[in-house]
């Protein structure tokens, strides 16, 4: 399962794991609103940058946005914006280790908040 749990973090907004639907990005806390202009500010990412809500067991809600390239770690933050853990990603692949187990899990709901459409 945990193996499952990071693949779909990893590559969600790409194959569609587990997603379930799209948000606006209005319905969203406003520090996730802000970085999606910034990143609509810079080039576009390769892969494009994608952001995702994720909603565990015990209603934990958790975001991700995917980092520019390659050995960064895929970052989960809480809602308001701060950094929790990075289950996946890094040289490894395997994340930095300080997830908590709740986070590990397959997530309930994967919505696609943002998905970068311009083109290269």
């Amino acid at each position: 399962m945990r193996a499952l749990s990071l693949l779909c973090f990893a590559i969600a907004a790409v194959a569609g794991c587990t997603h379930t639907g799209v948000t606006t990005p209005a319905d969203e806390p406003k520090w996730l609103v802000d970085s999606i202009q910034r990143i609509r500010t810079k080039p576009v990412r390769n892969p494009p940058a994608v952001v995702s809500r994720y909603e565990f067991r015990d209603g934990i809600i958790v975001y991700g946005i995917t980092p520019g390239c390659c050995d960064f770690y895929n970052v989960l933050l809480d809602t308001s914006g701060a950094a929790i853990c990075a289950p996946s990603g890094g040289i490894t692949g395997r994340g930095d280790g300080r997830c908590p187990a709740a986070l590990l899990e397959e997530p309930r709901r994967v919505t696609i908040v943002w998905r970068d459409g311009r083109s290269r």
